[in-house]
């Protein structure tokens, strides 16, 4: 209507010039994604677009075409008592496409009336598409509950109304629901009794609950240990389930970990009643041990001249012994300390070079014995703040390493520093460590080689490491088979307080 144009109302009253024409009529109708068509006495006698694409026809090819070419045969029976009828209907039927292929329709039609009579009007939806996808979601259903009803947790999916969307058979079991308590689809009010029955079988039903509402509160995820009266220890884990960035309920999982608590709190006593063992023993072997050394030196001095060449030889073994079996039960004690958390250091200023010739010092009965030469390579003076018996040690466990392995050839052992930081190296040209057991010789218990070739505990280069890294250094390896093996110390120059 143009703007001015009064007396326009005509008080609802409709003339032949305000109805479309049919040019209009035909536009909407090819315009509708539905089939629409016309027949009358069995016959189409007009069609849209969409309606002959449906059925691989031409629109033109539709007009005058029998109904019943369109309709399968075993639906033709229903169709035609419908088209009989004066009644509007709305139904479902089975239809022929023109290369013969079947397909499901729903049917919409009513009675209309033409220039020469009545004739039906019929509106198509093709239910190919929507029927697939019913498919694919009833089998994506049906994967969802066989993967769930597979999976050993107990699994329950409920909605931000609190309303049991999804469950599995596992998680009613878990809690003992009787068959009948929990249904999909439960609603509020009887989930609150399902809760009731779970809260009835933990220790703590209060921080149950409340660990519930803190959930659906949080857009997290949550894990958390409910310990049962009946002794059972459940892992229950939430994550909330989202339609993009959407909340719109959280799927719960509970996991009967009993078994697995109680072999962990098993496995905690065994290796606490070790490590006590270890402790006791290792106390308990050093003192004889002490005793045997000071009978050794007491026998040293107190031999007569006659025969002093033989008698030197055989305690220089017996000390040689004792030592080797001192070490060992040190060996021991510093695993139950660090085990313990109670490797402390006492931090003091040192001269690394000085604690390389001392070390090499008390090592000398040994290299001459074996003939091995070692260098020593320290230019400057390099100190600073450590502990010195513990850095001792690290430095007498990797030149004894080098020894044992090092199949009588040359050690080097280097010093040198920077600013703030210190490096200690010990090569040897012995039998090398395969690349893939780099990590594992500094483990407890493990070597580089083959343990019936070389003695000891395998706790040397476990201890070691721990030393370096308590100073906040790093311990490196650099070897292969056969080319011997590059240890090295890096230590910054002052060491922190344990704790600090």
């Amino acid at each position: 209507m143009a703007a001015g144009d009064g007396g326009s109302d005509r008080g609802g009253e409709v003339r032949p010039g305000d109805l479309p024409s049919e040019e209009v009529l035909r536009a909407i109708s090819d315009a509708a994604v539905e089939g629409i068509m016309l027949h009358q006495h069995g016959r189409i006698v007009s069609c849209n677009a969409a309606g002959a694409a449906m059925f691989g026809f031409p629109a033109r090819e539709m007009v005058g075409r029998p109904v019943r070419d369109l309709v399968a045969p075993d639906s033709w029976e229903e169709a035609r008592a419908r088209m009989d009828s004066d009644d509007a209907y709305t139904y479902v039927a089975t239809v022929v496409r023109r290369d013969g292929s079947r397909f499901r329709v729903e049917v919409t039609s009513r009675q209309v009336r033409v220039a020469d009579g009545w004739a039906r009007a019929v509106v198509l939806r093709d239910l190919t598409e929507g029927e697939r996808v019913e498919r694919e979601r009833a089998a994506s259903l049906s994967l969802l509950r066989a993967t769930i009803d597979a999976i050993a947790d107990g699994i329950l999916v409920v909605d931000r109304t609190s309303k049991a969307v999804l469950f599995n058979e596992r998680f009613r079991q878990l809690w003992s629901l009787p068959s009948g308590t929990l249904s999909e689809g439960l609603t509020p009010g009887a989930m609150a009794e399902v809760v009731e029955a779970v809260e009835r079988q933990v220790i703590d039903p209060r921080r149950f609950r409340e660990r519930i509402a803190e959930v659906y509160n949080s857009p997290e995820e949550s894990n958390d240990v409910l310990e049962l009266r009946d002794g059972r220890t459940i892992e229950r884990f939430s994550t909330p389930q989202r339609i993009g960035q959407d909340v719109v309920g959280r799927v719960w999982s509970f996991r009967d970990v009993t078994t697995h608590r109680r072999a962990e709190r098993a496995l905690e006593l065994a290796v606490r009643m070790r490590d006590e063992f270890l402790g006791v023993a290792s106390h308990e072997l050093f003192t004889p041990i002490t005793s045997l050394a000071v009978v050794i030196r007491g026998l040293r001095g107190a031999y007569p001249s006659e025969g002093r060449e033989l008698t030197e030889r055989l305690l220089s073994a017996a000390e040689r012994q004792v030592d080797r079996l001192a070490r060992l039960v040190h060996e021991l004690l510093d695993v139950t300390r660090i085990e313990g958390g109670c490797l402390s250091l006492l931090l003091e200023e040192v001269d690394l070079g000085e604690v390389a010739r001392d070390t090499l010092e008390r090592f000398s009965t040994e290299l001459e014995r074996d003939g091995i030469v070692t260098t020593l390579d320290v230019p400057v003076p390099v100190i600073g703040r450590w502990d010195r018996t513990r850095v001792e040690q690290v430095l007498t466990n990797l030149l004894a390493n080098a020894i044992k392995f090092g199949r009588g050839k040359p050690i080097e052992i280097a010093v040198r520093g920077t600013a703030d930081r210190v490096e200690l190296v010990v090569r040897d040209h012995g039998v090398g460590v395969p690349l893939e057991r780099h990590a594992a010789i500094f483990e407890r218990f493990q070597r580089g080689v083959s343990s019936r070739h070389y003695a000891g505990l395998g706790l040397g280069l476990f201890i070691t490491r721990q030393i370096v890294e308590a100073h906040g250094g790093e311990l490196r390896l650099q070897s292969e088979p056969g080319a011997g093996a590059t240890f090295t110390v890096e230590l910054p120059r002052s060491c922190r307080e344990l704790g600090a």
